[in-house]
This record gives C-alpha cells, structure tokens and sequence, in this order.
C-alpha cells in the first residue's frame, strides 16, 4: 500500500514539475503553428476566374489531361497537363469556402462553405451549377476560432478578414494565440 502511495505522490510531482504556466511563457520571434483561411465572397457565389498563383494546395485530381487542385478555402485550379513537361494554368473556379472536390464523370462535387454543390465541368468554358444541398456540412460554418485537435502556436481568428473555413500550417511570427 505504502508503495502505491509513493508512485503515485513521485508521479503526481513529476507532472507537477514538467507543467510550463502560459504566464510565464515568453511569445517566440518565430515558430511553426496554424494559420487560419477564410473565405472569400459571396457564401454561394461560383465563378470561373483568371489563373492565379497556388498558395494552399489541397487535393487534387487529375480527368482527361486536366488537373483540378483545390486551393484551400477559395476554389479549384484548372490546369491544362496535355503537355506534362509545360502544364498550363487555364482558369481558377472560385468557389467561396471550399475545402474538398470530388469528381464523378462530368460533375465535380465539392463544398461551398456548408452547402454541397455539383458542378457541370464538361464543357469548362461554360460551367454550371447542377444542383446545390443547403446545409450539408455544418461544421465547417465558419464559428471555429481555434484550429480543432491542436495544441500549440496558432494565429489568432481575425473576423474581420472572413470566415474561417479551415488552418494550414506555417511559420507564424510572434502569435498571440496558443492552446
């Protein structure tokens, strides 16, 4: 009994010990942690755009010699691969919020914030909206201040910038946020 006493009093104080107060934490210059991204536009707005550089690649695929690369919260890359060696970024699909695609034959399936869309991509000079189901994914409705299952440095929600639509990771400077 005695000795089941003293692991357990050796233990508690050995996690005592190792327990580092935020008070007294000193903010690093710079650090690895999570950054959010919002969305942009209009919660159900669509529209096909110019190309534009890729910031935060998510998934991808790849149908008839073209790569559509979701660009995380903001839309899909339209990337004409018929020539791998020079592959030639044709248009950006915005689509505000998104952060997952599918594809199925013709349609491209992916989110537009909580709502799932599925797109017509068979003609991609004239894409269209086949169908829209309201409120799909809630959990992605944007009230998420922290990155969900981290520990750590994380840049702090701006609402102002949008809505959080889900957190990368990068190399933060100086955050004020941390869990």
């Amino acid at each position: 009994m005695r000795a089941n006493q003293f692991l357990l009093s050796l233990g508690l104080l050995l996690v005592i010990a190792s327990c580092d107060p935020l008070n007294d934490q000193s903010i690093p210059d710079q650090v690895m942690g999570m950054a959010p991204i919002y969305g942009i536009g209009q919660a159900d707005s669509i529209v096909m755009e110019a190309p534009r550089p890729i910031e935060s690649l998510g998934k991808m695929y790849y149908k008839d010699q073209i790569i559509f690369a979701a660009e995380q919260g903001q839309g899909i890359h339209i990337i004409d691969n018929s020539n791998p060696s020079q592959p030639d970024k044709t248009a950006f699909l915005r689509i505000s919020g998104n952060t997952d695609i599918a594809i199925k034959g013709n349609i491209l399936y992916a989110n537009n914030k909580v709502d799932l869309v599925a797109v017509d991509i068979s003609q991609l000079d004239s894409i269209r909206i086949i169908s829209r189901v309201k409120n799909v994914f809630p959990s992605l409705d944007g009230t998420g201040l922290f990155p969900p299952n981290y520990f750590g440095y994380f840049e702090c929600a701006d609402p102002s910038k949008g809505i959080v639509v889900g957190w990368q990771e990068k190399m933060l400077n100086s955050p004020q946020c941390w869990r």
